[in-house]
C-alpha cells in the first residue's frame, strides 16, 4: 500500500505565495502570518502547511480514516519517505503510530526533530535519497509507505537542485524509486 498524496486529502488548495514577510493563502479567507524574521524554506513550508493550507486535525482524521479502511493500525510499520518539517507525521507519532521517517535533506527535517525532542520523543530520521532506502531498511518491512505533497516528481532530483530536465532519465529514476518502495512493502 503506497500513496503519493498530492497536497493531502483535500488537494484543491494551492501553495501559498510569499510577499516580503506576509504570506497569503486562498484557504477560506485571506490570512496573514506574522513572523519575527524571514523564514528559511523549511520553516516557510511548515508555516504554510499548518496555518494556510490544511486544518491539521481534519487532515489527521482523514489519514486515520484511510488507515482504518486499509487496516493500518498503530502497530503497523509505516514509512514517511520524505518527512521534511514533519507535517502530520509528527501528529501520527504523537498519537502512537509506528512511523519511521526518511528525508535526504538535513535542513528540511530540523524543525521536525526539534519538535519531537520537545515532546520527549527520541526519533531517528534516516538521511538518504529514495534510491538508497533499501540500504537502511530491510525488504518487506513496511505495511504502508507514503510521500506527502506530490514529491514523486523529484525522483530525479530535489526541488532545490540544478539538474537538466531529461524525461527519459526522470522516468527511469521514478521507476527505480517505485521499485525500491515496492521492495520495502510487505
Amino acid at each position: 500500500k503506497f500513496f503519493n498524496i498530492p497536497l493531502g486529502p483535500d488537494s484543491s488548495r494551492y501553495l501559498a505565495t510569499g510577499i516580503e514577510i506576509k504570506y497569503i493563502s486562498d484557504k477560506d479567507q485571506l490570512q496573514e502570518i506574522e513572523v519575527e524574521e524571514e523564514p528559511e524554506f523549511p520553516e516557510l513550508w511548515k508555516l504554510c502547511e499548518y496555518n494556510l493550507l490544511y486544518d491539521v486535525d481534519n487532515y489527521v482524521n482523514d489519514i486515520e480514516h484511510l488507515f482504518t479502511k486499509l487496516k493500518i493500525t498503530k502497530k503497523s510499520n509505516i514509512l514517511d519517505t520524505c518527512v521534511g518539517p514533519g507535517f502530520f507525521t509528527k501528529e501520527m507519532i504523537l498519537k502512537g503510530y509506528n512511523v519511521s521517517t526518511a528525508d535526504k535533506n538535513k535542513r528540511m527535517i530540523r524543525s521536525f526533530v526539534e519538535e519531537l525532542k520537545e515532546f520527549g520523543i527520541k526519533h531517528k530520521t534516516i538521511l538518504t535519497p529514495w534510491l538508497n532506502l533499501g540500504k537502511h531498511f530491510k525488504k518487506n518491512s513496511f505495511d504502508f509507505l507514503f510521500n506527502r505533497g506530490n514529491t514523486l516528481m523529484y525522483a530525479n532530483g530535489g526541488w532545490n537542485e540544478k539538474i537538466p530536465i531529461n524525461k527519459k532519465e526522470t522516468l527511469k529514476k521514478l521507476k527505480e524509486t517505485l521499485q525500491v518502495y515496492y521492495n520495502l512493502l510487505k
